[in-house]
């Protein structure tokens, strides 16, 4: 995955990549939803960790047709790094 071709330049630092944050999620035991109109308010209940502005615009979204894949929890941690920090 492409997080591996960072770590292959960047010795001794770990690189990540939305596949690896996934995998972590999945490793973790944690939920990755595939979210559309017809089932986010069932997957909303679900999600923690989102403030309500991203709720909305996770809804508007996939109101008007969009598509997204979301861990439960967006605070997904690889050492020092933060998924939940740009």
């Amino acid at each position: 995955m492409e997080h591996g071709v960072l770590e292959q330049m960047q010795v001794d630092q770990p690189s990540v990549s939305t596949v690896k944050l996934l995998q972590i999620t999945n490793d973790e035991g944690g939920k990755v939803f595939y979210v559309t109109s017809d089932n986010f308010s069932a997957i909303e209940t679900e999600l923690s960790g989102y403030s309500d502005e991203d709720l909305t615009e996770f809804e508007t979204f996939v109101g008007d047709g969009g598509i997204l894949i979301l861990p439960a929890n967006p605070g997904i941690a690889l050492e020092e790094c933060d998924a939940t920090n740009n």
